[in-house]
Parts: structure tokens; sequence; C-alpha cells
């Protein structure tokens, strides 16, 4: 069901429940804006690990 809810997100499953444990909430498609930030995240560790 986890992994479920993290696709329809556009999240990994790891991402969405580390969501769900640091911060106690189920990640829903009104939280646009922390979906984003979790993503540029994404990003930034991609480009940290090629360095």
């Amino acid at each position: 069901m986890r992994l479920d809810k993290a696709e329809r997100l556009g999240l990994t499953y790891e991402e969405y429940t580390l969501e769900l444990l640091e911060r106690g909430r189920h990640l829903q498609e009104e939280d646009a804006e922390r979906i984003a930030e979790i993503r540029r995240a994404r990003r930034r560790r991609r480009v940290n690990l090629s360095d």
C-alpha cells in the first residue's frame, strides 16, 4: 500500500516511508510543496554522489 501511494506521488518507497517516520504524516496530493522539496533533495543527493 505504501509503495502504491509513493508511486502515485512520484516518490520512492524510501522517501515516502522516511517522511512518515520522521514527520508522522502520510503525504497526500495536497502536500505538493513538501513533495517538491523531497524531489529537489533527491536531485541534490544524486549530484553529490556523482562528485
